[in-house]
């Protein structure tokens, strides 16, 4: 083989068993990525007549497990128990749905759970575990499962903030089991994110998490970089520079990413520590220290800690980093973790996105139909995407309540905005976002009059496969060029 030569010793292959815990999970929707957490260690080689030598291993490949996503109530058949589970969401919106199992029903990612998806799943009808037939995916799995394209100004990529947001949440915190997964979509309007907590470990601490970040920061862009060396020691961007005028896409990454790691009030273990003054200040309440927050809890209040990241306002060209207090505050929830739940809560990220503004005009709020308080937003003036654009299906208020964690609403500085008569007026950069949710029980699926009648000649058996040939998975290893293991 020579001094770099390879060689494959062995070949894993990958097969679902019955009980293999990988499936949908019924409330988020989330079926994956898994990661079996494989790792070499304590690599040896003998050769015979020679003895032992020196070996080394490359890269251990990521392997991501994904539940079947036809497959709705994993008992390994995709059948009419499953067409039946799919029919009452179909003509749903899944922005608008009301559980998050919408999202993985939207087979194409178009949004809507329409015809489409339902080709799809018909394509898989009867195929199963036992009898090995190969599952036809969409075209888009799994690229668009995670996100679409982004678009940004700077010099790292969205993998690359991602994995360093991640990382220094899991640093600051002492949770290194921290994960995220990021799903970049046309949130449209002026909602710029969304972060929620998927899971908790044994000991009630969030492990995993989802975030939503809106593809073009609502019209006025995205700057990436991890380094910022593009802002100035206060924060700000250095005029001229890439991130000026843009939205910093790690500052939005790292606040969502602290909601998904407990700073929410759907997190019982942050929530234990919310208490309200006698003067009125809500307020996360810790042995030795007291933090005054938003009158939904959900953020650090602005008027005492406005650089704080876990604060309730963000201009663009503007980057701020993970506080102590911000550290303090989690750990004093994980440390009370035990037996801790989380529980649904709606909190859209929202924009302000004017480019020009008047003085004689004021800005109309917009209100979400589901929660109590209204969100101020600016006015839709210079709007990037017109009433008219796929966006107009995906406004706040139409956000579903199995969105878990609050959001950061971004805003315009020079903008006045005047709400509802029965709110004060906000001045400036300082947008009072406070919301009341109701918390769901156990979600049933969608109600629906639509029905879907299919003739009786019809036959589920000899619908065709999807455009995308799968591979068997024996040639996935014709031409073997992987690492020494």
């Amino acid at each position: 083989l020579g001094g770099s030569g390879q060689v494959l010793l062995a070949r894993v292959k990958f097969e679902s068993i019955g009980e293999d815990n990988v499936a949908i999970d019924k409330v988020t929707g989330f079926l994956g990525p898994h990661n079996l957490g494989i790792r070499v260690v304590n690599a040896s080689l003998d050769v015979t007549d020679f003895g032992g030598v020196t070996a080394s291993t490359g890269d251990v490949l990521d392997t991501d497990l994904w539940a079947v996503p036809f497959d709705l109530n994993d008992d390994g058949t995709i059948n009419y128990r499953d067409l039946i589970t799919f029919t009452s969401y179909y003509g749903t919106s899944v922005i608008g749905a009301e559980s998050g199992l919408a999202w993985s029903l939207d087979f194409d990612k178009s949004g809507q759970i329409n015809y489409r998806d339902l080709i799809s799943l018909v394509s898989n009808y009867n195929r199963s575990r036992d009898n090995g037939q190969q599952i036809s995916f969409p075209a888009n799995f799994p690229q668009e499962w995670y996100g679409t394209a982004i678009t940004t100004e700077g010099n790292d990529s969205l993998t690359t903030l991602i994995n360093a947001a991640t990382e220094e949440w899991k640093t600051a915190t002492g949770n290194p089991d921290l994960t995220v997964q990021v799903v970049v979509t046309d949130l449209g309007g002026q909602q710029l994110g969304e972060g929620h907590i998927l899971e908790l470990d044994e000991n009630g601490i969030p492990v995993k998490g989802r975030v939503y970040i809106d593809d073009d920061a609502a019209g006025l862009g995205w700057y990436s970089s991890v380094e910022g060396l593009a802002f100035d020691s206060n924060g700000q961007a250095i005029a001229g520079s890439a991130a000026e005028g843009h939205y910093d896409l790690y500052t939005v990454l790292l606040h969502e990413i602290g909601h998904a790691a407990g700073f929410t009030t759907s997190y019982s273990a942050y929530t234990n520590h919310v208490e309200t003054s006698d003067s009125g200040q809500v307020q996360f309440v810790s042995w030795d220290f007291i933090v005054p927050l938003t009158e939904d809890g959900l953020h650090i209040d602005d008027s005492f800690y406005p650089d704080d990241i876990m604060g309730a306002t963000l201009d663009p060209s503007t980057r701020k980093m993970i506080s102590t207090l911000d550290i303090q505050v989690l750990q004093a929830a994980y440390n009370n973790a035990d037996g801790a739940v989380f529980t649904p809560l709606n909190a859209p990220l929202m924009a302000s996105i004017l480019q020009t503004v008047s003085t004689t005009e004021t800005a109309p709020a917009v209100a979400p139909a589901a929660p109590v308080s209204k969100p101020v937003v600016a006015p839709e003036q210079q709007q990037v995407k017109t009433a008219t654009s796929q966006s107009s299906e995906l406004q706040s208020d139409t956000l579903p309540s199995w969105y878990l964690a609050p959001a950061l609403p971004l805003s315009n500085s020079s903008v006045i905005v005047e709400q509802s008569v029965d709110q004060d007026l906000l001045i400036g950069s300082l947008f009072d976002v406070s919301y009341e949710t109701e918390l769901s029980d156990d979600l049933e699926p969608e109600e629906s009059t639509l029905e879907l009648s299919f003739n009786p000649e019809f036959d589920l058996d000899q619908v065709g496969d999807s455009e995308v040939a799968d591979e068997e998975l024996d040639s996935l290893f014709a031409d073997w060029s992987g690492p020494l293991v």
